[in-house]
């Protein structure tokens, strides 16, 4: 008989044993379900990272112009055309060198003048000293003298006068006449003080006048002989010639530099770095400096300087905040002045950090936290961060090495959810 029942040993299965079957299949059915769920279970699908530990170093990258630390710079004290140089670019000169001469014909002249002047002045000086202004002061103390010695006598003859007169041994006519004349007296005393101060005033003034007039001759002369000095052109602390910018029959103006010296030993990079990355830096930090003039070898520096106040600079047509920061160059040197450079500055160095994925961190209002994976299900951790670049971030507390923790959490992804890891893909 075809069809789906069969005979066993010429019969047909009976009622139960069909039951029987039956059962069994739908025993092996959940079995396998069972199984199926257990390796792919329900929840919200997420991709996972592990908390790891290993080292972490974060940087600040930025780019600067390589200098010579305090550099000396030779100004021309005077003008005047330059009738020699002495040295050349590249050459080591000592303290008090002479670099150049300017010509000091007409310096020298100038230098006569002024003695000259300063002579005069000083003879007009003394002479204000003994003149008629001096003798009318002497003349104004000696009358003050004598009219006060007269005023005096008056006053005594006068109170004697006015006893005598009260005993009656004395006329009101002698006493009239007495009083006056010490009024007189008293009215020439009090001229001669007012006229005192005048003459004095006269003569002080006269004087500072004079005096005066001499201290600016002086003044003059000293700076005469210091331009003159100064045409001769020396080092005050001496280097390497690194800049010469005159040449015989060049002429020169005050104040213009003609010389810039320096030591190759003793170099800095002044360098500018963006303000979301000056937070990050402190004075002490280490520095990994490259050149492209020094074939890119890799030097060592420390951050030495950080400007207290940020600058604007207008690049690609738009403006940029910067903080600019200076790097002092360490150990033998394979730079040049005046060249590009760039630096990394590390601002954080961990040789075992505890670190994950930065996808996996998720700001709350509470603080940073992360969903840890435990037993399928997502739990959610206050964490503690430390240093952090643009790919991991380094958990301080709140996690341990070997944790299971979401990427990218989606809005499904909440505390106490169940949530299924799917494979991550390589790269």
């Amino acid at each position: 008989m075809g069809g789906f029942l069969t005979k066993v040993g010429g019969r047909l299965p009976s009622r139960k044993a069909l039951i029987i079957g039956v059962v069994a299949l739908l025993l092996v059915g959940m079995v396998w379900m069972n199984l199926y769920r257990i390796k792919n279970p329900p929840g919200v699908a997420v991709t996972t990272g592990i908390a790891e530990k290993k080292k972490m170093q974060t940087t600040v990258i930025a780019d600067g112009r390589v200098r010579v630390k305090n550099p000396e710079v030779i100004y021309a004290v005077t003008g005047g055309k330059i009738n020699k140089v002495l040295v050349q670019v590249g050459q080591e000169v000592g303290p008090g060198e002479v670099l150049a001469q300017i010509d000091d014909e007409q310096l020298l002249m100038t230098v006569a003048q002024q003695e000259s002047a300063l002579t005069l002045a000083e003879a007009n000086e003394q002479k204000t000293r003994t003149s008629t202004r001096v003798n009318e002061v002497a003349q104004a103390e000696a009358n003050l003298a004598q009219f006060e010695a007269s005023r005096d006598n008056a006053k005594q003859k006068l109170d004697s006068l006015e006893t005598l007169y009260q005993a009656g041994a004395a006329s009101k006519q002698d006493l009239d006449a007495a009083r006056l004349d010490y009024e007189l007296k008293q009215s020439q005393y009090e001229l001669a003080v007012e006229q005192l101060p005048a003459a004095r005033a006269g003569s002080e003034a006269s004087l500072r006048a004079s005096a005066a007039q001499t201290e600016q001759a002086r003044a003059a002369l000293d700076q005469a002989r210091y331009k003159l000095e100064h045409a001769t052109i020396r080092t005050v602390n001496g280097g390497r010639v690194l800049r010469l910018e005159i040449k015989p029959g060049d002429m020169v103006l005050q104040d213009q530099a003609l010389v810039t010296l320096g030591s190759l030993s003793e170099l800095e990079i002044e360098a500018e770095v963006s303000e979301v990355d000056a937070g990050r830096l402190r004075v002490g930090q280490a520095v990994e400096i490259t050149s492209a003039a020094s074939e890119k070898a890799k030097q060592k520096g420390t951050l030495t300087a950080i400007a207290p106040q940020a600058v604007i600079r207008v690049k690609n047509g738009g403006e940029q905040t910067v903080v600019p920061v200076t790097v002092t160059v360490e150990g033998e040197n394979r730079l040049i002045p005046g060249t590009n450079a760039d630096v990394e500055i590390t601002t954080g160095l961990e040789e075992s950090a505890l670190v994950i994925p930065y996808e996996a961190l998720v700001e709350k209002d509470e603080g940073p936290q992360v969903f840890v994976v435990k037993d399928r299900i997502a739990r959610l951790c206050k964490v503690t961060v430390g240093l952090s670049d643009e790919s991991q971030v380094q958990i301080l507390d709140g996690i341990a090495e070997g944790d299971q923790v979401v990427l990218n959490p989606s809005e499904e992804v909440k505390d106490g959810v169940a949530v299924k890891v799917e494979p991550t893909k390589l790269d």
